[in-house]
């Protein structure tokens, strides 16, 4: 069982890893195993971080009030 892994060998079982682990964290949170407050949800911890990431929007910010 010893020896050197492939680099395509390795990369599967990195990327089975990463999805194993998402799995269980979307299957705890869905289900209601945990109380969201001590572990979010994926979904909600890509939105908030999708949230940060873009810039605010002009449309975001109220105009200004008309002086007509």
């Amino acid at each position: 069982m010893r020896g050197t892994m492939g680099k395509t060998s390795y990369r599967l079982v990195a990327l089975a890893s990463f999805l194993l682990l998402l799995v269980v964290w979307f299957g705890l949170t869905a289900s209601g195993f945990v109380d969201p407050m001590f572990l979010p949800g994926p979904v909600d911890v890509a939105e908030q971080a999708w949230n940060w990431a873009t810039p605010m929007t002009c449309s975001a910010i109220p105009a200004s009030p008309s002086t007509a």
